[in-house]
């Protein structure tokens, strides 16, 4: 039997002085491997614009690790004036979210769209 193929996390960040907020994509698997990198990837960006959307509609899952970094950068943010947004979750990674109450402790959209534009009519929770 074939052991199963593992998709390591990816990650696009777009940003332009014009751009508020920046936005990063996320996509594949944020398991323990990729927790550090993620991390590192939204702390070394938070100067740019202040705000940033995490792009989590190509995530096909997240562990609670990874749960705990998203957690963990939006109280730096927060601390430093900006905000950390999740958008766009989908399938179990959706349903993780709200089972964990991430969607109470952090702005959580179900779109990018409504991420930038703070629509309350988009949040997730």
């Amino acid at each position: 039997m074939a052991a199963p193929t593992v998709s390591p996390v990816r990650i696009v960040f777009s940003s332009s002085r014009t751009q508020t907020p920046a936005i990063m994509k996320l996509s594949g698997e944020l398991d323990l491997s990729g927790e550090r990198i993620v991390e590192n990837a939204i702390s070394a960006v938070w100067w740019l614009a202040g705000d940033l959307i995490l792009d989590l509609s190509g995530l096909e899952f997240c562990s609670c690790g990874g749960l705990t970094v998203f957690l963990r950068v939006a109280r730096r943010y927060r601390n430093n004036g900006g905000q950390l947004s999740l958008a766009a979750p989908r399938g179990i990674v959706r349903r993780l979210i709200e089972v964990a109450g991430i969607d109470e402790l952090m702005p959580v959209y179900a779109t990018v769209a409504g991420a930038i534009t703070h629509d309350r009519g988009d949040r997730i929770g």
